[in-house]
């Protein structure tokens, strides 16, 4: 279909996403997962909030809750809540329980999926924050300057 080698074409990539999203649509996550594995030797999806949660959906139906965290996440942070505003809420519920909530609150009816950010032991962890070592991650610290609200770092 592309000349060789189909690594240095945009369009590789872009194949490569609707054979992915065409087999999760169609229950195929097998097929999906293939697919989705294969960007990994292309270019130009890394910062494509669709991309990003079409692979997290699929490693979630796998049964594969680390990559599903890892890429739900990324989705979120590069398209925001929109992101999962027509898909499923199990996904949108399954990255934000995951992450503290944006500082100041955001009005968005997904934002109720987010970690409580009381919900911290006495070393600041939370427990529903693990990272891939099996330890907590810790609570993210804040700075802040005169007249300028804290911001996470």
């Amino acid at each position: 279909m592309l000349p060789e080698p189909v690594e240095r074409w945009y369009a590789a990539t872009w194949i490569q996403v609707a054979i992915g999203d065409t087999a999760f649509i169609r229950g195929d996550l097998n097929g999906a997962a293939e697919a989705f594995q294969k960007l990994a030797q292309l270019r130009g999806w890394l910062d494509n909030p669709f991309v990003r949660m079409r692979r997290g959906q699929v490693a979630l139906e796998l049964g594969d809750p680390e990559m599903a965290a890892n890429e739900l996440a990324a989705a979120f942070m590069l398209g925001g809540y929109e992101i999962f505003d027509s898909e499923d809420d199990k996904y949108a519920e399954f990255a934000l329980s995951k992450l503290l909530p944006p500082v100041p609150p955001v009005d968005h009816p997904l934002a109720r999926f987010h970690l409580h950010p009381d919900s911290t032991d006495e070393e600041g962890n939370h427990p529903e924050q693990k990272s891939p070592g099996g330890g907590s991650f810790k609570t993210p610290r804040t700075f802040s300057r005169p007249g300028v609200p804290p911001s996470p770092v």
